[in-house]
């Protein structure tokens, strides 16, 4: 719309912000390059609005890069880099942002048609995704982890317990000090995906490391 001023940034962060909510990453990012374009003052950058809508184009722009599964992470990587240089702060902030999401963002792309697979309870898929994950290796502990702990969870399911107690046992040699709740709740609340349900864990929470 032939708009200018405050009603033109008013107008074009809406429509970014709607565009995020729908998922839509690459039409919320050109909408806010267009707000960008209005030339707002160091106290744009700095709203904590202005900071939540950034982070939800990162959202929508991950998960609709299917195949590279960088599109946020170069998105918020950019943004913060050409920041104003009286927002210094805000800069830092943003970088630190971005060293927590970087490995986390990783393990979803390499985890995620695993992640897929357990959403749909399609155990054959999922027991050949994290039997390949494994035995290619090169995970760091999460990742790991999280493959030994959904590989054992739909081994429980299928009936295969001892196959389900020895995956599991992996676990606690990456760490033996396991807090079976503590980490099913972390894995929920960074990847959406529900490892264990309460009775898995009462099963599981009895296993111990062979030594």
């Amino acid at each position: 719309p032939y708009v200018t001023g405050d009603r033109r940034r008013l107008y074009f962060q809406t429509l970014s912000r709607y565009r995020a909510s729908q998922g839509e990453g690459v039409q919320a990012l050109a909408n806010f390059l267009e707000l960008l374009d209005t030339a707002p003052g160091t106290e744009f950058y700095t709203d904590s609005m202005t900071v939540a809508l950034t982070l939800d184009i990162f959202r929508a722009l991950q998960d609709g890069d299917t195949e590279g599964h960088s599109a946020g992470l170069t998105f918020l990587t950019d943004y913060a880099a050409n920041l104003p240089n009286a927002t210094e702060e805000l800069r830092l902030a943003y970088q630190d942002s971005i060293a927590v999401f970087t490995p986390r963002e990783e393990t979803r792309a390499r985890l995620g048609e695993g992640f897929q697979y357990w959403s749909e309870a399609n155990f054959v898929q999922l027991i050949g995704f994290f039997q390949r994950t494994l035995e290619l290796g090169e995970l760091t502990n999460e990742q790991e982890a999280i493959s030994r702990g959904l590989l054992a969870g739909a081994y429980q399911s299928a009936g295969r317990s001892d196959d389900a107690e020895a995956i599991y046992r992996g676990i606690l040699d990456i760490d033996p000090l396991f807090d079976i709740e503590a980490w099913v709740a972390e894995v929920e609340e960074l990847y959406d995906v529900t490892v264990f349900d309460r009775q898995a864990m009462e099963v599981f929470r009895n296993v111990r490391r062979i030594r």
